[in-house]
C-alpha cells in the first residue's frame, strides 16, 4: 500500500512539474521579448529569486543582474571630447600623450591625465590636467590645460532616436610662452552631443560654442566648435577602426583615422594620427590614449 502511495505520489508531482515547464518557457519568452522593445529611460536593476527545489528548505538567495543599456556600448572618439558621462559609481583614469608639428613649431602634450566619474545614471564629471612642451625658436616646458566638465543626458538612446547629451567645460588653457604665461585666463565650453549606436556602427556629432574670459585685444572671444566620429568593429569586436573630423576653431579643422583596441569594460588602448586640413592647423600629429576602469 506504502509503494502505490508512492507511486502515485511521483506520478502527480512529475505530471505538475512537466506542466509547468511550458507555462514557465512561455513566460520567459514574453519578458524577453518585452524587454526588448522597452525603451529605457534609467538603467534597470532586476532581482531573481527561485524557488526551492526537492529537497532543499528555501530557494536560491536573491541575485542582482544589471542590464547593458545601449550607452554601455558607445564607442567614444579620441580626440574629440568624450561626451557620454559614465554609468553612476564608474570611475575611469586615462592617461595621452598629444603631438603636433606645424612648420618650426611642435607642441607635445604629457602626460595628460583625465578622471571620469558617474555621479548618478544620466550625469558625469570629468577632470583632466596635463604637461605642455613647446618647441619654436626656444624650448619650454609648462603646465597643460586644466580642465572640468559636467555632462547630462537629456535623452536616451532608443531603438529610433539617439541619445542626447549636454555638458558644459571650464577650461584654463596651459602656458604659451616661454615664462609661462597664458593669453586666455578660462575659457567657458558649453556643448550638446548626438549619438547614436547601431549593431555595426557608432556615430557621434558635437557641436559646442567656445566663451574666452579675459583674453587679450585682438583675439577671438567666441569661437564655434563641432566634430563628427564614426567607430566601427573589426573581428570580434574588441578593435574598433575609428574616422573623426574635428572643427576647433574657425581656422583649424583636421582630420583623424585611428584604432582603439579593448581589453573589457571601460580599459583600452588607442592611437589617432590629426591631418591638418587647412594651413593654421597642424600638419600632421599623434594621439595616444590608454583607460583603466575602476
Amino acid at each position: 500500500m506504502g509503494t502505490r502511495i508512492g507511486i502515485v505520489s511521483w506520478m502527480v508531482w512529475a505530471s505538475l512539474v512537466a506542466h509547468s515547464l511550458p507555462i514557465r518557457a512561455a513566460t520567459d519568452q514574453r519578458i524577453g521579448e518585452d524587454l526588448s522593445k522597452m525603451s529605457l529611460q534609467e538603467p534597470l536593476d532586476i532581482t531573481v529569486v527561485t524557488a526551492a527545489r526537492p529537497g532543499q528548505e528555501n530557494g536560491d538567495s536573491p541575485r542582482s543582474i544589471s542590464v547593458i543599456t545601449a550607452e554601455d556600448n558607445f564607442v567614444e572618439p579620441i580626440t574629440l571630447d568624450e561626451t557620454m558621462p559614465n554609468p553612476p559609481g564608474d570611475l575611469d583614469l586615462r592617461w595621452s600623450t598629444e603631438y603636433s608639428k606645424r612648420d618650426a613649431e611642435q607642441t607635445l602634450i604629457t602626460p595628460r591625465f583625465q578622471l571620469f566619474y558617474g555621479i548618478t545614471s544620466n550625469l558625469g564629471a570629468e577632470v583632466g590636467i596635463g604637461g605642455l612642451y613647446r618647441k619654436e625658436d626656444s624650448s619650454h616646458y609648462g603646465l597643460g590645460d586644466i580642465s572640468f566638465s559636467l555632462k547630462r543626458i537629456l535623452l536616451r538612446h532608443g531603438p529610433v532616436w539617439p541619445a542626447l547629451v549636454l555638458g558644459l567645460e571650464v577650461e584654463r588653457p596651459g602656458a604659451e610662452t616661454e615664462n609661462n604665461a597664458t593669453r586666455t585666463k578660462a575659457e567657458i565650453k558649453p556643448f550638446i552631443a548626438v549619438l547614436k549606436n547601431w549593431s555595426h556602427f557608432t556615430v557621434q556629432g558635437n557641436v559646442g560654442w567656445s566663451r574666452n574670459v579675459g583674453s587679450n585685444e585682438g583675439e577671438r572671444r567666441n569661437e564655434f566648435t563641432s566634430g563628427v566620429a564614426v567607430a566601427i568593429p573589426v573581428g570580434n569586436g574588441k578593435v574598433h577602426l575609428v574616422a573623426e573630423l574635428n572643427r576647433m576653431t574657425e581656422s583649424r579643422f583636421s582630420a583623424a583615422p585611428g584604432f582603439k583596441l579593448h581589453f573589457g569594460r571601460s580599459r583600452f588602448f588607442a592611437i589617432a594620427a590629426p591631418l591638418g586640413l587647412n594651413g593654421d592647423t597642424a600638419k600632421w600629429g599623434l594621439v595616444t590614449q590608454f583607460q583603466l576602469g575602476f
